[in-house]
């Protein structure tokens, strides 16, 4: 096998690749549909990974060309930034809008697989870190459980102190000046 060429892609839209529809109530959709929302959205998609169905708030978007879901799952998160910034008007997205979406696409399934699987390896990678990253807290947390325990007996507890209301602060003074303790 030779090497994987990265540098071979296209630009197309989103509209040239697959077909879009305002996600119905109750319709259930395919494994591998792809969805936006374009209600009071910062972007959020994602694609089914089994049957099911959306929200009216997403679009519902159907690949018409041979790419991997998580690939293009990849190039409409790589592409989100520039199409929100150019086609967002206040807080939505307008449905004839989603098809403008500007999609680089490489050309060769190697590229395609290779890309897809490296996100794959980077995620699990992080998972792991989160997982590693918790269960140190959880070790921290136990040793200063056990460090300083709660139910610890105190030698000297200090009460908490109450501020003095104007009239009681001068009450305070008199009685000193007059030699008593305040």
């Amino acid at each position: 096998m030779g090497s994987i060429n990265f540098s071979r892609f296209r630009w197309t839209t989103l509209g040239e690749i697959a077909t879009y529809e305002r996600a119905l109530t109750g319709k259930v959709y395919p494994a591998g549909t792809h969805y936006l929302q374009v209600s009071a959205t910062n972007g959020q998609m994602g694609y089914l990974k089994e049957a099911g169905t959306l929200e009216s708030k997403y679009v519902a978007i159907t690949r018409t060309i041979d790419v991997e879901p998580e690939y293009l799952d990849l190039i409409m998160e790589e592409a989100m930034p520039e199409f929100l910034h150019r086609h967002k008007t206040g807080l939505n997205l307008q449905m004839d809008e989603v098809g403008k979406m500007a999609l680089r696409i490489h050309r060769d399934k190697e590229a395609r697989d290779a890309i897809t699987m490296m996100a794959k390896d980077a995620d699990r990678a992080v998972e792991e870190q989160e997982k590693e990253l918790a269960a140190l807290e959880k070790l921290k947390n136990t040793m200063l459980d056990k460090l300083f325990p709660q139910d610890m007996p105190t030698r000297h507890r200090e009460e908490p102190k109450q501020e003095k209301s104007g009239e009681q602060m001068e009450m305070d003074l008199t009685s000193m000046l007059l030699g008593g303790k305040p």
